[in-house]
């Protein structure tokens, strides 16, 4: 989805890019390292066009992909799996719940056996599944029974921590209800989640992220880790083949989109000085991919850890 889609104060998106340029792009994204591409941003599949082509181009390309979504029994999704390669969703925790529920909390904490679930355990072509959830104070207590029941139907349980937003880009926040779980709280929760991961549920962040917030989590995310000082987890690019440091600090490359002839020096110098303005988040993939990228976790054995 273009920023000015997902933010009402965002410039308007003048040019998207074609077909030809994304298929540049592609073999762009690899060129900088890439090995994994989540395609998300509000709901990627309101804008079909091009989405399959682009799943097909990174795929012939080596790279994984998932799509991050909320209809995971739309007609949309079904057209997704007959026009590409995809055989990865990552679902929104929500999104599995076959109650009305307006109230976001309320939503988060309920997914039962729904036509989401299903349709996606019954998909031969759905070879990797995971759901996503955002934990705050309200759902946090619920976080380990909702890793159960995800696990158990074969999908990856993967979260992250709410946090305050620094902007107009800043992903999460919004100075809502929802708050960031207290330091009791994470605590609490990351010790469940670390015994049942060694219990072999298939809790996605490892071992040391887990340990670690069990045992540092102070009750204000921004704090707790970010990547000032390291490398970043990942790049973000946008709808009009803008590039970012990551997914909660928009702050775009100002000398190329993806599907020009990037300069991987002047990048690396840009994405540095980005991270030094970044205010801190507690994304734990950044986390992890850090500390792969340090040797902290032994490449080929972090989901098994």
């Amino acid at each position: 989805m273009p920023n000015n889609l997902r933010h009402k104060d965002a410039a308007p998106v003048e040019h998207l890019g074609t077909s030809e340029q994304w298929r540049i792009a592609a073999k762009n994204i690899r060129k900088l390292g890439a090995q994994f591409v989540a395609i998300y941003g509000a709901e990627p599949l309101d804008r079909m066009g091009g989405l399959p082509e682009m799943i097909n181009n990174l795929r012939a390309e080596g790279i994984a992909v998932t799509v991050i979504t909320a209809l995971p029994a739309s007609k949309r999704m079904r057209t997704l799996l007959e026009t590409s390669s995809l055989n990865s969703v990552t679902v929104s925790y929500d999104a599995l719940d076959d109650a009305d529920a307006s109230d976001y909390s309320d939503s988060h904490r309920r997914a039962k056996s729904t036509a989401g679930w299903k349709m996606l355990e019954r998909n031969d072509q759905i070879m990797d599944r995971a759901v996503v959830a955002t934990i705050t104070q309200d759902n946090v207590d619920d976080i380990p029974e909702m890793a159960r029941r995800a696990t158990e139907r074969g999908y990856w349980f993967m979260f992250d921590l709410l946090h305050d937003d620094i902007g107009v880009f800043g992903k999460c926040g919004r100075g809502g209800p929802l708050q960031a779980p207290t330091k009791e709280q994470g605590h609490r929760m990351a010790q469940s989640l670390l015994d049942l991961k060694s219990s072999g549920m298939k809790i996605h962040a490892s071992e040391q992220f887990l340990t670690k917030m069990r045992d540092e989590y102070n009750g204000n995310p921004r704090e707790f880790w970010h990547c000032r000082g390291e490398s970043t987890g990942w790049l973000t690019v946008d709808a009009d083949g803008s590039i970012m440091p990551c997914d909660d600090w928009q702050k775009a490359y100002p000398s190329a989109k993806i599907w020009d002839d990037i300069d991987a020096e002047d990048l690396s110098a840009w994405k540095d000085s980005a991270v030094n303005d970044c205010a801190g988040c507690a994304w734990n993939t950044h986390w992890d991919a850090c500390a792969i990228e340090r040797g902290e976790i032994p490449l080929g054995t972090y989901v098994h850890d």
